[in-house]
């Protein structure tokens, strides 16, 4: 059965994290002309979303948020014990 997008949005975070950690994936520090792009382009795209969309974009930061403090903290919130 085909996963739904929340499940592989789910799925690419760890997926992510065992490419970086198996070195198969080098992720670099953003120049400061990329960081001004990305951010502009991100600003643009959530205000041409619609209500629903800018709901849901909300949401997903606050959950990378989530586990980004979790990972400072020592450990990943994404991994069940």
């Amino acid at each position: 059965m085909a996963k739904t997008r929340d499940e592989r949005e789910d799925d690419d975070p760890q997926h992510t994290r065992e490419h970086v950690s198996s070195k198969s994936v080098v992720v670099g520090q953003m120049t400061a002309s990329e960081r001004r792009l990305w951010e502009e382009r991100a600003t643009s795209f959530y205000e041409h979303s619609d209500p629903g969309e800018q709901e849901r974009k909300d949401a997903a930061r606050e959950k990378r948020q989530e586990t980004a403090r979790g990972e400072e903290n020592g450990r990943d919130k994404s991994s069940p014990r």
